[in-house]
């Protein structure tokens, strides 16, 4: 069985060390086991390899235990369905963009347990260089919630379906799963990439997986 975990990290070092501690207090919210590893070595190479070998080993047992559910279910002269064990975890968190005012990270990830498919994730986090915080649509919209910013959100967002929709004549309130004029910003998903705010839902979020990960660039 080719299950795979993979676990990897872009970590730069800044002079504010404030920024430097944001920095990795997010990287143990998106690293399971990566805390509690580091505090036993404080070394981060050896810190992700033992986060990565953690996974693997939860990961392993839980298949096992699948395994054996499954065989006690078996009847005589079935065929063993070793395909449904191909598990795959992925979680690369990659440094975008730096300037002199911010630092921005992109967590692309992966996981697949069987089934139809798999299920990816695209997660952004751009931090402030001088306070060291992590930016929220909050601190930089003026007014997020405003119906100005509601309507930025549906041309975008009708910008991007144009582009995955098969159907003809595909409207918005065809795509997504609630009313369009109730849209919000995802909690926690946003980031600035090269002077654009990049606003970026997940699969299934607000609508189908057919439609992928919705993205709105501004």
């Amino acid at each position: 069985v080719d299950s795979i975990v993979r676990l990897s990290a872009q970590i730069p070092k800044f002079d504010n060390d404030v920024l430097n501690d944001s920095i990795w207090t997010y990287m143990e919210k998106n690293f399971s086991n990566l805390e509690e590893a580091y505090a036993k070595s404080h070394d981060v190479k050896a810190a992700f390899e033992e986060a990565g070998k953690q996974y693997w080993e939860g990961m392993s047992a839980e298949i096992e235990g699948m395994k054996e559910e499954v065989r006690s279910n078996m009847e005589e002269g079935d065929e063993f369905p070793d395909y449904m064990f191909n598990w795959e975890y992925s979680n690369d968190i990659i440094l975008e963009d730096v300037t002199d005012t911010y630092v921005t990270f992109v967590e692309d990830g992966y996981q697949y347990q069987g089934g139809a498919h798999g299920i990816g994730w695209v997660v952004g986090a751009t931090f402030d260089k001088q306070t060291g915080k992590q930016l929220t649509p909050q601190s930089i919209l003026k007014n997020p919630d405003g119906a100005r910013f509601q309507q930025l959100l549906k041309d975008g967002l009708t910008e991007y379906f144009s582009e995955t929709c098969d159907e003809d004549g595909c409207e918005l309130k065809d795509c997504l799963f609630d009313d369009p004029d109730e849209v919000t910003i995802p909690v926690g998903n946003m980031r600035i990439y090269k002077g654009t705010f990049i606003i970026q839902y997940q699969s299934y979020e607000i609508a189908a997986y057919v439609y992928g990960k919705p993205v709105v660039i501004l």
